[in-house]
C-alpha cells in the first residue's frame, strides 16, 4: 500500500510491515496504522473529492489501508445522515445537537464499518473465511457484510448472546458456535479456531483496520460540519436541492437562495458609542456585492466586540436581543446562553484578515479576521449533500 507506511505499537512502539493480516505487536499492544501523508497529498484532493460519485465509506479510500485494486464491498457502508434534533438539544441544555444515523447501514450499526474494512482485507489475504467472537452488532456485521461478499463466516457467541441476534447471524448464513462460558472463554475458543484454521481475524483489538474502517463516520461528521450555508440563485433550485436530500435521506442543509433573502440588518443608534464596539459582523467583511443579501441575513444582526467582559456588559444593556461575538471567537447568543473556550491555537474567524473601521471609543482595536465565527447559528448539513456547497457563501461548489 503506498499510502500507508507501517503499523506501530502504541505500548512499545515497535514496527510491522502492513500486511493484509496483520495483527497485535509480540509485546501484546495494539498496533496503529500509519499514514504517508506526503503521499496521499498528491493523489487526493478537495477538487478531486468534490468530484468523486462513490456515497459510502471508500469515499475516503486514500485515507484507508486497502491496496488500489482491491475492490469495493458490496454493500453500502457509511454515508448515514445527519439529522438535527432541536427536541433533544432543548432537554440536554445545550444549543444545537446534531444525531449521525448509522443505523442505516446495512446491519443497522457502527460496526458495518469496521467489518467492511475486514472484508477488504481478507480478500486481500487471500482467505476464504472470516471468524470473530461476539456477543451482538460486531456479530452480525460481520456475518452480513461477508456474506454479500462471498466469504463463510465462523462466529462464536457466548451461550447468553440474546436469541434474536444469534437468530440475525443465521439468516446471513454465518455459522454459529455457542460457547457455554463467559465472553473472556468465547474469546479465547475463537483466537485459538483462527490460529488452527488459517481463518481471517475480525476480532476487535486483535486486528488494527477495524479502526480504520470506524473512523470514516469521523470523516463524514467532521467534513458535513465543515459546510454551514449553501448558497443557490432562485428559491426553485433550493427546493430541488432540498428534494434531493430527502430522496437519498442524506441529511438536512440550509440553502440561501439569492432571488429571495433579504437582509435584516440590526439598528441600535447607540452601538457606535458603547465601549468595546467594533462592528457590526457584515460591515466588517468584504464580498461581491451580489451577496449582500446572504451577508446581511447571516451576520447582520451579530456585533463583533472586543473581548467577553464587554460583550457581557452589552449583552445586558440591550436585554440579549442580537447576538455577540469576540474577536477570539467567544460567543454570546441572542436569549442569553453563551458559546466558548479554547479554539486549540487556530485562528476562530475564517477567511482573510479585514481592517474593520473604527468605532466606538476603544483604543487600539484589531483587525477582525473576518467573520466564520459570526455565521455559526445556521444548519449545518450531514454527509450526503447534492452538489452546490462550499463552507462560505459564494457560487456554488460540489459536496466535500
Amino acid at each position: 500500500m503506498k499510502n500507508v507506511k507501517y503499523g506501530k505499537c502504541v505500548r512499545c512502539g515497535r514496527t510491522y510491515e502492513a500486511k493484509p493480516d496483520l495483527t497485535n505487536c509480540e509485546c501484546g499492544g495494539i498496533l496503529d496504522i500509519v499514514y504517508d501523508y506526503d503521499y496521499i497529498k498528491t493523489v487526493l484532493t478537495k477538487e478531486k473529492l468534490a468530484k468523486r460519485e462513490n456515497r459510502s465509506m471508500w469515499r475516503y479510500r486514500e485515507l484507508l489501508p486497502g491496496e488500489e485494486t482491491t475492490p469495493h464491498t458490496p454493500l453500502r457502508v457509511g454515508w448515514s445522515p445527519l439529522y438535527e434534533e432541536p427536541k433533544l438539544a432543548e432537554l440536554l441544555g445545550i444549543r444545537k445537537l446534531w444525531v449521525k444515523d448509522d443505523g442505516q447501514n446495512p446491519t443497522a450499526s457502527l460496526k458495518d464499518r469496521a467489518s467492511a474494512m475486514a472484508v477488504a482485507k481478507a480478500y486481500e489475504a487471500g482467505a476464504k473465511t472470516i471468524a470473530c467472537s461476539s456477543t451482538g452488532n460486531a456479530a452480525s456485521s460481520l456475518a452480513g457484510n461477508a456474506a454479500a461478499a462471498g466469504f463463510k463466516t465462523y462466529i462464536f457467541v457466548p451461550e447468553r448472546a440474546p436469541k434474536g441476534k444469534v437468530a440475525q447471524l443465521m439468516i446471513f448464513g454465518a455459522n454459529v458456535i455457542s460457547v457455554k462460558g463467559n465472553y473472556e472463554e468465547t474469546f479465547k475458543m475463537s483466537a485459538e479456531a483462527i490460529e488452527k484454521y488459517g481463518w481471517y481475524n475480525r476480532n476487535a483489538a486483535i486486528n488494527p483496520y477495524l479502526s480504520e474502517g470506524k473512523k470514516t463516520v469521523a470523516l463524514e461528521i467532521a467534513l458535513g460540519a465543515a459546510l454551514q450555508n449553501i448558497v443557490v440563485d432562485r428559491d426553485t433550485d433550493a427546493k430541488e436541492a432540498i428534494a434531493f436530500l430527502k430522496r437519498r435521506d442524506a441529511g438536512r442543509a440550509t440553502f440561501l437562495p439569492m432571488s429571495a433573502i433579504r437582509g435584516d440588518m440590526l439598528r441600535e443608534p447607540r452601538l457606535a458609542q458603547e465601549y468595546g464596539f467594533v462592528g457590526i459582523a457584515s460591515q466588517l467583511v468584504t464580498y461581491d456585492a451580489r451577496y449582500d443579501g446572504i451577508f446581511q441575513n447571516l451576520l447582520g444582526r451579530t456585533v463583533v466586540v472586543e473581548d467577553l467582559d464587554c460583550g457581557v456588559n452589552m449583552a445586558r444593556r440591550y436585554q440579549n436581543r442580537f447576538r455577540i461575538v469576540t474577536l477570539d471567537g467567544q460567543v454570546i447568543n441572542r436569549g442569553g446562553s453563551m458559546t466558548g473556550g479554547s479554539v486549540m491555537g487556530r485562528r476562530p474567524w475564517a477567511g482573510r484578515q479585514l481592517q474593520p473601521q473604527r468605532r466606538g471609543p476603544v483604543p487600539g482595536q484589531r483587525a477582525v479576521r473576518a467573520a466564520g465565527a459570526a455565521d455559526g447559528t445556521k444548519s449545518l448539513p450531514g454527509p450526503g449533500r447534492p452538489p452546490g456547497g462550499g463552507n462560505r457563501p459564494g457560487p456554488a461548489k460540489g459536496p466535500v
